[in-house]
């Protein structure tokens, strides 16, 4: 019987070690859900600062008040997007359709939160950057 007496001391003491090491792997999950929420979270506020510089050349181009605008710029949206830099490039060119003359328009729209030079596309990169672009061709 003096054999089994720390045979109780030994178990325990697994059994400690192990629910440590659940413990340790529930708190690591619970991190990297909390990063991914937040990544997800950026994604869509890139898309959204994205579309806002579509958007915004749109009006400059699409403006019956004024004569179109076809402009590349960067600039930083406010509010929930404040973090993003947008850029946006334009291009015109001159075509005829049959007897109609038109200006067609091709807007591409970068968001990015880690910009290079102020500029996007960002090559800084991270774990936490992202970026959205998209493109839009109109005419007038």
């Amino acid at each position: 019987m003096k054999q089994e007496k720390g045979f109780v001391i030994v178990s325990a003491l697994v059994i400690v070690v192990m629910l440590a090491v659940f413990g340790v792997a529930m708190s690591l999950m619970g991190t990297l859900q909390q990063r991914q929420s937040a990544l997800d979270l950026d994604t869509a506020r890139a898309y959204q600062a994205a579309k806002t510089g579509i958007d915004w050349s749109l009006y400059q181009i699409q403006n019956p008040a004024a004569p179109p605008v076809c402009q590349s710029v960067s600039f930083n949206a406010g509010g929930e997007l404040s973090r993003f830099t947008i850029t946006v490039s334009c291009t015109r060119t001159a075509v005829n359709d049959g007897t109609t003359p038109l200006l067609v328009y091709v807007v591409q729209s970068n968001a990015c939160n880690n910009p290079t030079s102020g500029a996007c596309p960002g090559t800084g990169g991270g774990a936490l950057a992202v970026e959205r672009q998209l493109r839009v061709v109109t005419y007038r």
